[in-house]
Order: C-alpha cells, then sequence, then structure tokens
C-alpha cells in the first residue's frame, strides 16, 4: 500500500513490526524481503513520488575539504527509489581479500569474511535477475578479453534499474508493507538509559507530525544520511546514537575514479582497441557486461597499495593548462579546497577558451583517446568525515558538513597501478602509457576531474567492537537493542567495486537476522 502525505497524516500515531527510514534499493529490498516472511513494515520515504526540489534541498551541506565530483546536492536522489533514479545498474562482488585485516591499511577488515555473503549474494543475484556466475567467473566469458598480469572482473549489469518503477505494483498490492511518501525523520524517541528506540516521530513538508512504534527500527538512506539522521539526534546531556566513541560520521569514503593516462601504440595514441570498455558485453539474456582489470592481491601486498582495479575506454583529451584553471574556479566557487585563485588561472581560461569548449564537447562524446581509468578503494581514514553544519534544513534537522580528502596512499596506489600497467602493455606488445601532465604537475593529488561521487560509504562503520566501529556485524547499532543501519554506510572498507549489488546482498542477510532473533 502506498500512502501520500494527506492520507498517513490523518492519525497521530502507528503501530507496526519493522519501521524502515529511506525508499532506496536499501529500504525497498529489505521490505520485501521482510514481507516474505510475513513481518509487517512502514516503508518511510522523505520525499514523494516524482523529484521534487522542496525534497531535494534537504541534501544540501558545506564541504570544507575536496567537493564530491557531483557535490552534495547533485550526488543522492530524495524521492521514491531513492538513488536507484540515477542508477546504471552495474553490479559485482567485493573481493575477498576486502573483507579482511591487511597490515598495511589503517582499520582495514570486516567483522566476518566473504564466504559469510556468498549466499546473499547469490540471493540478491535471483532479486535482480543476474547470473551470479558471469559476476564469479568472467575469464570464462566468451568475447571477454583479458590482459595479462591482471585480474579479469566484471560489473554484471541488471536490468531491474529504477526500483520505484521495477518494485512499484509489489509495494501498492502488499497487504504488510506501507509506504508513506513524503515521511521525513525528525525525532528519535530513546529509552531513558540506553540508545534503544521507544519511537519515531515523522513530519510532513506541511508540518503534520505522526509517532511510529516498531519492534525494529532500521536507517537505509546512504551513506552520508545515515549518519547526518543520527547525530541529529544528540540531545544537551546525551550524545548521538551510535557516538558513545566518536565514530559516527568518521570513514567517509568514495570511490576515486578518473581517465589518468594516455594509451599510446607504435604509430601514436590509440583511439581504439580490442580492451576499450565502451565495447559492452552482451550476455544470452539481454544484458551487459563491462571488464574490469585488478591489480593482483600478491601486487597490493607487495607494494601496500590499496585494492584497486583499471579500465581502458575511449575518452575525451586529458585536461590542459585552460581547463585545469578553470577547475580551479570550479572549485573555489563551490567553496572547496582552492581558497586563492592566481592570476595565471585567470589568464589561462582567457586565452584557452577554445580548448575549454571542446574538451567540454569531448567529455559529452567520449572521444579523443583511448584512457587509462581508474577505480580504487579509498584508505578509511577517520579525519573524512560528516558532521553538521548550523544550517538547518526544512524539516528542522541541522545540514550535512563534510571533510573529504585523500592520503599520500591514494595516490602510491595510483602511481603504482600506472606503472605496473605500462609494464602490461608493453610486456604484451600493445604499447606504453603517457602519463596525464595534471599528474606529473601534482605529484601527490589526484585527478581533479574525478567522476563518480556517488558510492558514499563507512560513516557507521560496522565492528566487532563498539570502540571502533557504530553496528556491530548483525548491523544493529552498538548500546542499542533495536536500531539496525544498512546500507554502504556499514561498509568497513570499500574495495573497487560499485556497492549496491552488496548493499542488496546484506539487505537479505538482515532481514534473516530481524527474523530469527526479534520475530
Amino acid at each position: 500500500m502506498i500512502l501520500n502525505e494527506s492520507e498517513w497524516s490523518d492519525k497521530t500515531s502507528y503501530l507496526t513490526d519493522v519501521v524502515i527510514v529511506g525508499a532506496g534499493a536499501a529500504g525497498i529490498s529489505l521490505a520485501l524481503e521482510l514481507e516474505r516472511k510475513k513481518i509487517n513494515v512502514i516503508l518511510l520515504e522523505g520525499g514523494k513520488d516524482l523529484f521534487d526540489e522542496e525534497s531535494q534541498d534537504c541534501y544540501r551541506g558545506k564541504v570544507t575539504a575536496r567537493d564530491l565530483p557531483y557535490g552534495l546536492y547533485n550526488s543522492r536522489l530524495r524521492f521514491f527509489g531513492g538513488s536507484t533514479n540515477c542508477w546504471a545498474g552495474g553490479c559485482g562482488e567485493l573481493d575477498k581479500e576486502d573483507f579482511i585485516y591487511r597490515p598495511w591499511i589503517k582499520n582495514s577488515g570486516w567483522p566476518f569474511a566473504k564466504t559469510e555473503l556468498i549466499s546473499w549474494y547469490n540471493k540478491a543475484a535471483v532479486f535482480l535477475g543476474l547470473d551470479i556466475d558471469r559476476i564469479r567467473n568472467p575469464e570464462k566469458l566468451k568475447n571477454m578479453p583479458p590482459f595479462h598480469g591482471f585480474n579479469t572482473r566484471i560489473l554484471e549489469f541488471t536490468k531491474k534499474v529504477r526500483f520505484k518503477h521495477e518494485f512499484r505494483q509489489d509495494l501498492e498490492k502488499s497487504k504488510s508493507i506501507k509506504v508513506f511518501f513524503g515521511a521525513n525523520l525528525h525525532t528519535v524517541n530513546r529509552m531513558s538509559d540506553t540508545d534503544s528506540v521507544e519511537s519515531i516521530q515523522v513530519v510532513s513538508f506541511n508540518g503534520k507530525k505522526v509517532v511510529l512504534f516498531g519492534n525494529a527500527y532500521i536507517l537505509a538512506c546512504g551513506g552520508i544520511e545515515n549518519a547526518r539522521l543520527l547525530l541529529n539526534t544528540e540531545k544537551k546531556g546525551r550524545k548521538a546514537i551510535g557516538n558513545a566513541f566518536d565514530n559516527l560520521g568518521r570513514f567517509f569514503s568514495d570511490h576515486p575514479i578518473a581517465p589518468c593516462a594516455t594509451v599510446i601504440g607504435v604509430s601514436g595514441k590509440l583511439t581504439d582497441f580490442f580492451l576499450n570498455s565502451r565495447k559492452f558485453i552482451e550476455n544470452k539474456k539481454g544484458g551487459r557486461s563491462t571488464p574490469f582489470y585488478r591489480m593482483p592481491y600478491e601486487l597490493q601486498k607487495k607494494y601496500k597499495t590499496l585494492n584497486v582495479s583499471i579500465q581502458f575506454a575511449t575518452q575525451e583529451e586529458e585536461l590542459g593548462a585552460g581547463e585545469i584553471s578553470a577547475w580551479k574556479i570550479k572549485r573555489l566557487l563551490s567553496k572547496s579546497e582552492y581558497s586563492s585563485i592566481k592570476a595565471k588561472d585567470i589568464k589561462n581560461v582567457v586565452f584557452n577558451l577554445s580548448s575549454i569548449v571542446n574538451s567540454i564537447y569531448d567529455r559529452s562524446v567520449n572521444s579523443g583517446r583511448v584512457a587509462l581509468r581508474f577505480q580504487i578503494e579509498q584508505l578509511p581514514a577517520k579525519n573524512n568525515r560528516i558532521t553538521l553544519s548550523g544550517e538547518r534544513d526544512s524539516v528542522g534537522l541541522r545540514r550535512t558538513k563534510l571533510h573529504w580528502e585523500f592520503s599520500e596512499l591514494e595516490r602510491h596506489s595510483l602511481n603504482v597501478v600506472i606503472a605496473y600497467t605500462a609494464k602490461c602493455l608493453q610486456s604484451a606488445n600493445i604499447g606504453t602509457l603517457k602519463l596525464d601532465s595534471q599528474l606529473i604537475d601534482d605529484p601527490l593529488d589526484l585527478p581533479m576531474d574525478l567522476r563518480g561521487g556517488q558510492h558514499h560509504s563507512g560513516t557507521t562503520r560496522m565492528s566487532l567492537a563498539r570502540e571502533t566501529g557504530v553496528v556491530d556485524e548483525n548491523l544493529k547499532v552498538f548500546d542499542s537493542e533495536n536500531l539496525y543501519i544498512l546500507g554502504s554506510s556499514v561498509f568497513p572498507t570499500n574495495g573497487w567495486v560499485n556497492p549496491t549489488f552488496t548493499i542488496i546482498a546484506l539487505s537479505f542477510r538482515l532481514a534473516n537476522h530481524l527474523k530469527v532473533t526479534r520475530f
């Protein structure tokens, strides 16, 4: 059953088994699985059925270091279906090494091994209509080109992308799921002496307030919003829920993704070749896959790098002096890390307007060269964090303030994989690499024109001990008996692979845990 604001706000309170805050990939998959287990659910969508500026405005915030590629406002969507409304559908499994402690990566390791998720990955594949064998054995696929020296990996693209359309009928017909549109979490009423939840209060955009009582409560609002909502529970004399050891909002991670070098063949730069990932591989069911090449774990361990993968892709030309200066000005205007702009930057833009326009065009049509692109894990650094600004959104909650920057380990990992890729290209008699000039000019930072920015992770991290995390291995908030968090915010490390497939696997695992322990 789906209810608009005017339909659910005519009551003062509701009682149900489970309250889920957030109707994106995590919330919808969890609600449908709980329905199958005969558990009643209220699923809260803070936005409405369609995009609405009033709702999206709640995602505005401040950035104190490097901005996300699409900013806080544009890297998420706040209406029914959440960020599946801009999801490309790429699915892949985290590597087994992502789950283990790696001595050269501080704060690495999950509370369990990858084997714990195998059956739930299987279930997620069925849910999304994917062939799990393709994901696990990409080297056996026809027309999937190997790159000698690297592990072949793929992202398999599901057709079930827009959850608001794919599962709308199921939710409308459901007798055990009530979906509330325009229902914004406002207050978490907790017990007097613990972080357990007594009830929550939601508010509509027209000011109507309703109290919800449940046996269990789940936050499923994404890698940034889960932390923001919990940080807003801080009251005088009481820390925010889940923040007994100041871990809430910390360890924010994303996937740095960008082109970084040009592939050079015997006759100059290549405009196409057989490893070009733009040539998506079609499968028999009409789906598609795209290859990634992961640097083997033995080399990661030897050179002490993060988990890193690469692609080769037809791409726009590298940034020139004018484009780099334009990026600096863009960052200044977005209140990012460039606090001052030099006269040389203004001059570069003025005298390179033509190349800047051409660069924008090339970017829109993916043309110009075959580039080496990287997609790497980010170090779970404690200083990368979500806090709250003094400004409030229209619901009355304090807005997000993000501090996000890179460590030496990200750049070291990039340097290693670039050098190793060049070696492998030369060994295969394909060619070599010409490093983008911005990486030569700045030997410490990552490229300015990062892509991605929608794989937010780590801010309510999973841990075996309350001193080092926010939730336990079953996603229950430490010091709470009935509050759980679902989504990539619980990832202790984010690997290199896109997170949604793992989120849905964790969703099915959580549904099973709730059924066994609470119902």
